[in-house]
């Protein structure tokens, strides 16, 4: 494909101007053929975007309908939201679901109303959310379809909502919405006409951890699901976002430096698209869009030490303080510290040795990290080795936290 003008951005791009993914595409639409998937990263590794592009381009048997929840206060406004999609669905690109199931309900409080006037928030309606999410999800399976057809819907950000309901007062409505919706997702993927996509900026792992820490919690409502971790792109894709961007009118010495500088850019970046963009974004706003080797290493420098510029990473210190207990936190934040300063992988042995916490909260902080992506783990022979999973992430922390 010939490369094509980009603006580097910390935002969203147009859906058709979505660089690369494909290899990841290609593995969800795989994966959703058989099971729903929850996709686990930290924060700015391009979840959303590359959901965007999925949906945008899924194959034709599979009908995407993609949500963001995070805002959503209560399983009334959930389901409102989820509704005033699929009748958009209906009205642009031919969904076709009846809804006989939710008229039944709706009609026996409020006869004789058009779909396009239901509303769930009512407080008619407040006690009665699990048969109504029950029978929105049976509607949607009973849909008028073709052969084989799937329907994707994707949950971004399903994780801080539950988080926000919890911290309001609403961990029961949150452990209930998640065990009915396990029900009637299980007996929908059974028919294989409906699979889920969960993908947040906190891991689900967080949120069922703090519920059954204190809302005696036991439910597995995903465990049933595949993992995914979209990582850093393939580094021709990582190339080719980086002549997009730089086609927005930025400056070399000689044509003939141009592949080295994208590459040097690539390998700052480790290939993580965000953090490309974030070093043309400082190319652009220090340096008068004059791209130097001098230059993208001053770029780089400042998104590690700069208090503006490095608040992206700044925020993976602050998600350990906001999500987890503080014991927990701080021995987290331990274990991060100790393994940034040390330039080869680090033993468990010598974590457990150094840390001064008891030995099974380092070990289960360890799984903690290890799940949350802030750190990778390897096996030599029988002994486990840990490291950080991205080098950029590594540097930050040592140079700010450590």
């Amino acid at each position: 494909m010939k490369p094509y003008k980009l603006s580097p951005t910390q935002g969203t791009i147009p859906v058709n101007k979505i660089v690369g993914r494909e290899k990841d595409i290609q593995k969800l639409e795989k994966m959703l053929e058989s099971q729903s998937v929850v996709i686990e990263e930290i924060r700015r590794m391009g979840k959303t975007l590359f959901l965007q592009k999925y949906g945008f381009q899924a194959k034709e048997n599979q009908h995407v309908l993609y949500f963001t929840l995070q805002g959503v206060i209560s399983v009334n406004e959930l389901i409102d939201i989820l509704i005033t999609e699929l009748r958009s669905e209906q009205s642009y690109k031919g969904i076709k679901i009846a809804w006989d199931k939710i008229f039944k309900i709706y009609n026996s409080i409020k006869p004789d109303i058009d779909v396009a006037d239901i509303t769930f928030r009512l407080p008619e309606f407040e006690r009665k959310w699990k048969d109504v999410l029950g029978a929105c999800l049976q509607d949607i399976a009973h849909r008028k379809k073709k052969e084989k057809e799937t329907l994707v819907i994707i949950l971004d950000e399903l994780p801080i909502m539950i988080w926000n309901w919890i911290v309001n007062g609403k961990a029961e409505q949150a452990k209930e919405f998640l065990d009915v919706l396990r029900k009637h997702r299980q007996l929908l993927e059974s028919t294989g006409s409906v699979r889920f996509v969960i993908c947040g900026s906190i891991g689900m792992q967080v949120v069922l951890k703090r519920l059954k820490d204190e809302h005696s919690y036991t439910g597995e409502p995903f465990n049933d699901a595949a993992r995914y971790n979209i990582g850093a792109m393939p580094t021709e894709e990582a190339y080719f976002l980086c002549e997009c961007l730089f086609l927005d009118d930025f400056i070399i010495d000689s044509e003939d430096n141009k592949k080295e500088l994208l590459k040097n850019i690539c390998d700052y970046a480790e290939n993580l698209p965000f953090y490309i963009n974030r070093i043309f974004s400082i190319v652009r706003n220090k340096y008068d869009d004059v791209i130097t080797i001098d230059n993208i290493k001053e770029s780089y420098n400042l998104l590690l030490n700069d208090p503006q510029e490095s608040k992206v990473l700044k925020q993976l210190e602050d998600r350990i303080t906001t999500y987890y207990h503080k014991d927990e936190a701080n021995c987290m934040k331990a274990i991060l510290s100790f393994i940034s300063q040390r330039e080869k992988k680090t033993s468990q042995k010598k974590i457990l040795k150094e840390i001064d916490f008891k030995e099974n909260i380092v070990k289960e902080c360890l799984h903690t990290l290890l799940s949350e992506n802030y750190l990778i783990r390897e096996l030599n022979g029988t002994k486990k080795q840990f490291s950080f999973k991205y080098q950029i992430v590594k540097k930050w922390w040592n140079i700010n936290m450590a």
